[in-house]
């Protein structure tokens, strides 16, 4: 029996006997389900320390023309960037320095912590003001490095970073399937919120991004490139609440994910684990701001290799092969057509194995996919927006990121069970 101590709950699985006691015990994608909405509970408990490091960074970014932006792991700092439901006027932080001290949301690089302490110096060499999300063990770390963080957001991912031990026999396990990628998100866009409610209480909304997706949506963003603010003035938010709005909204969803899909992501890790055992490779094909530097990243198993070498096409030094298995989690479409170079078309006709996911809201390309074909819809609306600030013309926030790395690490989950 293996079992997670996290942050205020616990998590207990047996894999032991694993066929017999399968409908006795929860599996391990349901317990990796239960863990993110576990940490959305956890990033809930942080929100008054959320609230009070936004408001100090929004006096910084309206009073004293502080910059703004995302720094450290990359699918954390791209999930950040120009995106749907995101703030408009970021900049990228340099260890250089610029024209004015940044405000530095800041996640660690697992894989080489020395080089960002030294990043970590730097910023604060030149007075920026640095807010790490991520969870106390690097804090510790950080400090044994002699570091501290302006503020931290407490990400409430697993101790270990990883959920599930690997190397049961030995003193010291290593721990796979990672948990920081979502938990960072969560906690990214919970800030988001509150910075946002704290400029409004100070007299100003600085500009955010409709969804390109959402008709109109070009015309309505390009006037507001490059500015800071929006002329007038805002309804201001009371503290907490648009965190509160995007948490109970996100839980919402996640929850009608779990209700719907939690069938079709078990069969996929599934499939992905039978394709190996077969003798046959597993693949995922990933596009998304929140799936940039991901597949490799700290606690990644390895189970699926990355298919795509940017945000749509396949890799030229693979080729798919009957009997391969390919997870295929986009946005809003399937990964077909010239568009994505023909890829989902192309495995299938090789005889691989291929479940897709993907929102919703484009009916006729999910029905145009092969009849009897694994699907998992992602279930999120059009303009990948949350919560709606009032006041304010459209939706913010998004939720997709997170949606589309839930179903991913809990296809991975289940193939770890069937490796045991």
């Amino acid at each position: 029996m293996w079992s997670f101590l996290g942050r205020g709950s616990v998590i207990l699985v047996a894999v032991v006997g694993l066929a017999s006691a399968a409908a006795a015990t929860p599996s391990a994608d349901a317990a990796y389900f239960a863990w993110v909405r576990q940490c959305v509970g956890g990033i809930a408990q942080e929100l008054p320390g959320i609230t009070a490091s936004a408001q100090v960074a929004a006096g910084h970014f309206v009073r004293d023309n502080w910059d703004l932006g995302a720094w450290g792991e990359g699918s954390f700092a791209d999930e950040f960037t120009g995106r749907a439901g995101g703030l408009m006027p970021i900049v990228a932080p340099s260890t250089t320095g610029g024209a004015h001290p940044v405000i530095v949301l800041y996640c660690p690089h697992e894989a080489h912590l020395a080089d960002d302490w030294a990043a970590i110096r730097a910023f604060h060499a030149h007075g920026d003001l640095v807010i790490a999300f991520t969870r106390p063990e690097l804090v510790a770390e950080a400090a044994r490095a002699g570091l501290k963080f302006d503020f931290v957001v407490d990400n409430h991912a697993a101790p270990h970073g990883g959920l599930f031990p690997v190397g049961l026999s030995r003193r010291t396990p290593e721990w796979v399937v990672p948990t920081d990628p979502v938990a960072n998100m969560i906690g990214l866009w919970t800030w988001v919120g509150e910075f946002v409610g704290a400029c409004t209480r100070l007299g100003k909304m600085p500009p955010m991004w409709q969804s390109f997706m959402v008709p109109g949506a070009h015309g309505r963003d390009t006037p507001f490139i490059g500015m800071r603010f929006h002329a007038g003035t805002p309804t201001p938010i009371a503290p907490g609440w648009v965190g509160r709005q995007y948490l109970s909204s996100l839980r919402w969803s996640l929850d009608t994910l779990d209700r719907l899909e939690a069938d079709h992501i078990a069969t996929a890790g599934e499939e992905a684990h039978a394709a190996h055992v077969a003798g046959h490779a597993a693949y995922a094909a990933l596009t998304g701001h929140s799936f940039v530097e991901l597949l490799g990243c700290p606690h990644d198993p390895g189970y699926l290799t990355k298919l795509v070498k940017d945000w749509s096409v396949q890799r030229e030094d693979i080729t798919v092969q009957r009997g391969d298995f390919v997870l295929c989690v986009g946005y809003d479409s399937p990964f077909v057509g010239t568009d994505f170079g023909n890829l989902e078309e192309r495995a299938r006709a090789t005889g691989a194995t291929v479940v897709t996911s993907c929102t919703d809201y484009h009916p006729e390309l999910i029905a145009a996919l092969p009849p009897g074909e694994m699907f998992i819809d992602q279930r999120w609306d059009l303009g990948d927006a949350l919560v709606q600030l009032p006041g304010y013309d459209i939706k913010v926030l998004p939720p997709s990121g997170v949606i589309g790395q839930t179903i991913l690490w809990m296809v991975e989950a289940k193939y770890w069970q069937l490796e045991q």
